[in-house]
């Protein structure tokens, strides 16, 4: 039988960008999974840019466990009228 001996400190670290503007959202971004959903790509972070994301729409949680999850979106991206209404279409056809 092996062990995993991958401690925390050996994680990779990511810079999590916008996908429409390229604007840095995380320098600390960690790579997380739902175990509710093993197809969705989470990311968490300890620290956002100041003015660069903010929380969209309510919390939700999944079928399977209480996870409290929330969407962030870019607030130089959420300028732009649609963004709202992609993020809730995301969220309903996944």
């Amino acid at each position: 039988m092996s062990t995993n001996t991958c401690s925390f400190k050996d994680r990779c670290v990511s810079i999590l960008c916008c996908k429409f503007c390229k604007q840095v959202l995380s320098s600390r971004g960690m790579k997380a999974v739902l175990l509710a959903d093993t197809e969705i790509d989470l990311f968490s972070t300890d620290i956002p840019p100041t003015n660069a994301v903010d929380f969209t729409g309510r919390c939700y949680f999944t079928k399977i466990c209480k996870c409290k999850l929330k969407d962030i979106a870019c607030l130089k991206w959420c300028k732009r009228p649609t963004l709202g209404q992609l993020a809730r279409d995301r969220r309903e056809y996944r």
